[in-house]
């Protein structure tokens, strides 16, 4: 039997359009089942992104922490999180996921998708939980819409 997992989550995205450099696209969100087991861990295999709004033409950097509490700041603003905040969240990795020219495979009519593969990025939960939580910003200075959201495709294995 496979352990493989594929989880999908559609966060909370800024709903409107910025021009901010480094702007949040969405705080901590929680990723559920995506450890094997309470306190468990697991492997980050591939990470798909769907643009809904097609324009997600920069890179979007994924930050995974242990903890959710603390956001990265107001959405569609630079990141603006305090020392302290970030320390609790605990973060367990950063990846970049690169952005779609409208040329490139994945630029559809309707949507970008975006992905990266063959990771083999371990991650684990905090004692007593079950997930851990993702948050994004988009590497843009140039507009970036984001009304109609972002679909995560990521893909588990065992650690």
């Amino acid at each position: 039997m496979s352990k493989t997992r594929v989880v999908r989550i559609k966060p909370t995205c800024f709903a409107g359009t910025t021009k901010s450099n480094n702007s949040i696209l969405f705080n901590p969100t929680e990723i559920p089942g995506s450890v094997f087991g309470i306190g468990g861990a697991s492997v980050i295999k591939s990470i798909m992104i769907v643009d809904y709004d097609n324009n997600i033409s920069k890179d979007t950097h994924l930050f995974f922490f242990q903890r959710g509490g603390a956001d990265l700041g107001p959405l569609g603003k630079a990141v603006n999180i305090i020392k302290s905040d970030l320390s609790k969240s605990e973060v367990l990795a950063m990846l970049s996921v690169p952005g779609v020219r409208s040329t490139d495979m994945g630029a559809f009519s309707n949507a970008k998708l975006s992905n990266i593969s063959e990771l083999g990025v371990g991650v684990k939960a905090k004692y007593g939980s079950s997930c851990i939580y993702v948050a994004a910003i988009s590497k843009s200075s140039g507009t970036v819409s984001t009304v109609d959201g972002r679909e995560l495709i990521i893909t588990f294995g065992p650690a």
